[in-house]
């Protein structure tokens, strides 16, 4: 079996940055690739990144383990563009509750509070979630 290769998810492209947010930082594609396996290793699988909303760490293993099936692409499209939580039945984000247990957020909503896009070879830049710290306790859905 091949390994994973995550990509930011396929989504409207964003033009300029959003104007919710005071700093949106713009990597390269290629960049941010060499970042994730700086920070995990070279199985993106494991690869953690961090919802911008609720702040619950998550990785494509998450993804498995709350039902996507491996091997079909559909972690690609969600992974660093919506919250675990969408799958896990995690009601939306409250102040409130406790740390860990996802949302229901996604980059493709009316809001945008994203402080990452990936930038394409061919100019088309997605926005996407940031990396959590290597040490970040991930959820079990």
């Amino acid at each position: 079996m091949s390994p994973l290769t995550i990509i930011p998810p396929t989504a409207t492209p964003t033009a300029k940055a959003s104007p919710q947010v005071s700093h949106v930082q713009v990597m390269p594609h290629e960049e941010w690739h060499a970042e994730g396996k700086r920070r995990f290793g070279d199985d993106p699988r494991k690869w953690l990144f961090v919802c911008p909303m609720c702040h619950t760490p998550q990785s494509a293993e998450d993804f498995y383990r709350a039902g996507f099936t491996a091997g079909t692409g559909e972690v690609k499209k969600v992974l660093g563009f919506s919250c675990i939580g969408r799958w896990t039945g995690a009601p939306p984000y409250d102040p409130g509750s406790p740390a860990g247990r996802g949302c229901d957020w996604t980059l493709g909503g009316l809001f945008t509070i994203h402080r990452l896009e990936i930038i394409f070879p061919d100019g088309e830049r997605l926005p996407c979630f940031e990396f959590a710290e290597a040490s970040a306790t991930q959820p079990q859905p």
